[in-house]
Protein backbone atom coordinates (compact mmCIF):
# COMPACT_ATOMS: atom_id res chain seq x y z
CA UNK A 1 0.00 0.00 0.00
CA UNK A 2 1.39 3.37 -1.00
CA UNK A 3 -1.74 5.49 -0.72
CA UNK A 4 -1.97 6.42 -4.41
CA UNK A 5 -5.38 7.06 -5.96
CA UNK A 6 -5.59 6.49 -9.69
CA UNK A 7 -8.40 7.42 -12.04
CA UNK A 8 -8.69 6.95 -15.77
CA UNK A 9 -7.72 4.22 -18.18
CA UNK A 10 -3.96 4.72 -18.25
CA UNK A 11 -3.27 6.35 -14.90
CA UNK A 12 0.21 5.86 -13.45
CA UNK A 13 1.48 6.27 -9.89
CA UNK A 14 5.21 6.41 -9.20
CA UNK A 15 6.62 5.57 -5.80
CA UNK A 16 10.06 5.62 -4.24
CA UNK A 17 10.85 3.21 -1.45
CA UNK A 18 13.15 4.55 1.20
CA UNK A 19 14.55 3.29 4.45
CA UNK A 20 13.04 4.69 7.59
CA UNK A 21 15.07 5.49 10.68
CA UNK A 22 13.91 2.29 12.38
CA UNK A 23 14.77 0.22 9.29
CA UNK A 24 18.28 1.66 9.11
CA UNK A 25 18.76 1.05 12.83
CA UNK A 26 17.63 -2.57 12.50
CA UNK A 27 19.95 -3.11 9.54
CA UNK A 28 22.91 -1.58 11.40
CA UNK A 29 22.23 -3.82 14.38
CA UNK A 30 21.90 -6.89 12.15
CA UNK A 31 25.13 -5.99 10.36
CA UNK A 32 26.89 -5.76 13.72
CA UNK A 33 25.70 -9.26 14.60
CA UNK A 34 26.74 -10.55 11.18
CA UNK A 35 30.21 -9.02 11.52
CA UNK A 36 30.64 -10.59 14.95
CA UNK A 37 29.48 -14.00 13.70
CA UNK A 38 31.84 -13.85 10.73
CA UNK A 39 34.77 -12.76 12.89
CA UNK A 40 34.17 -15.62 15.34
CA UNK A 41 33.34 -18.38 12.83
CA UNK A 42 35.93 -21.14 13.10
CA UNK A 43 34.78 -22.73 9.85
CA UNK A 44 35.77 -19.79 7.62
CA UNK A 45 39.14 -19.50 5.96
CA UNK A 46 40.92 -16.21 6.62
CA UNK A 47 40.52 -14.96 3.03
CA UNK A 48 36.79 -15.68 3.05
CA UNK A 49 36.44 -14.05 6.47
CA UNK A 50 38.17 -10.85 5.33
CA UNK A 51 36.12 -10.69 2.12
CA UNK A 52 32.84 -11.08 4.02
CA UNK A 53 33.87 -8.47 6.59
CA UNK A 54 34.73 -6.12 3.71
CA UNK A 55 31.23 -6.65 2.28
CA UNK A 56 29.70 -5.89 5.67
CA UNK A 57 31.70 -2.65 5.83
CA UNK A 58 30.52 -1.71 2.35
CA UNK A 59 26.91 -2.32 3.39
CA UNK A 60 27.40 -0.06 6.42
CA UNK A 61 28.89 2.61 4.17
CA UNK A 62 25.87 2.42 1.86
CA UNK A 63 23.51 2.79 4.83
CA UNK A 64 25.36 5.96 5.84
CA UNK A 65 25.01 7.61 2.44
CA UNK A 66 22.03 9.86 1.77
CA UNK A 67 22.02 8.60 -1.84
CA UNK A 68 22.60 4.92 -1.08
CA UNK A 69 22.84 2.52 -4.00
CA UNK A 70 19.87 0.33 -3.13
CA UNK A 71 20.77 -2.38 -5.62
CA UNK A 72 24.30 -2.69 -4.27
CA UNK A 73 23.04 -2.67 -0.69
CA UNK A 74 20.46 -5.40 -1.32
CA UNK A 75 22.96 -7.57 -3.22
CA UNK A 76 25.52 -7.20 -0.45
CA UNK A 77 22.99 -8.01 2.27
CA UNK A 78 21.82 -11.09 0.38
CA UNK A 79 25.40 -12.36 0.04
CA UNK A 80 26.03 -11.78 3.75
CA UNK A 81 22.79 -13.51 4.71
CA UNK A 82 23.66 -16.53 2.57
CA UNK A 83 27.14 -16.66 4.08
CA UNK A 84 26.02 -16.56 7.70
CA UNK A 85 23.19 -18.99 7.03
CA UNK A 86 25.84 -21.64 6.38
CA UNK A 87 27.64 -20.99 9.68
CA UNK A 88 26.03 -23.04 12.43
CA UNK A 89 27.01 -20.63 15.22
CA UNK A 90 25.68 -17.62 13.28
CA UNK A 91 21.98 -18.45 13.35
CA UNK A 92 21.08 -15.45 15.58
CA UNK A 93 22.86 -13.15 13.11
CA UNK A 94 20.99 -14.74 10.21
CA UNK A 95 17.68 -14.30 12.02
CA UNK A 96 18.52 -10.62 12.67
CA UNK A 97 19.38 -9.83 9.06
CA UNK A 98 16.37 -11.82 7.85
CA UNK A 99 14.06 -9.77 10.09
CA UNK A 100 15.74 -6.49 9.12
CA UNK A 101 15.19 -7.20 5.41
CA UNK A 102 11.45 -7.95 5.75
CA UNK A 103 10.35 -4.28 5.68
CA UNK A 104 12.22 -3.93 2.40
CA UNK A 105 10.22 -6.74 0.85
CA UNK A 106 13.08 -9.23 0.90
CA UNK A 107 12.18 -12.64 2.25
CA UNK A 108 14.93 -15.12 2.98
CA UNK A 109 14.47 -18.85 3.56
Amino acid sequence: NVGAVQTGAHAIANTVQGLGVDDVSALRSALGEVQKAIAEAATLQEKQRSELLELASEAEAQLSRPDANGTKLMATLNVLAAAVQGIASAQPAYAAIKAALLPLGVTLP
